[in-house]
């Protein structure tokens, strides 16, 4: 993608991240997310979203607790959706 000129966005990784997670994949979840961070493209409350409720789904919860520690760290507000897959 990058190679050919196309430069991804925040839309694009939380596609990404999504793909990873639905396979289980939590480190290229995890690299995912630290390439964004890398390439200035600022996580969003959706990313965030897309992580902690993958996590809680396999069963993950303290990891989940650990990417909204890091989401409020990083100035992202939880919303509804966040607070939602952590009490389910």
């Amino acid at each position: 993608m990058i190679g050919k000129g196309i430069k991804p966005y925040v839309v694009t990784y939380n596609y990404m991240i999504l793909g990873v997670c639905n396979f289980g994949q939590w480190k290229e979840a995890t690299r995912l997310l630290n390439e964004m961070v890398d390439r200035n493209i600022s996580p969003d409350v959706q990313t965030f979203n897309v992580l902690v409720n993958n996590l809680c789904k396999e069963g993950m919860v303290k990891e989940a607790h650990r990417v909204l520690d890091l989401m409020i760290q990083r100035g992202v507000e939880p919303d509804t959706i966040t607070y939602n897959a952590l009490v389910d």
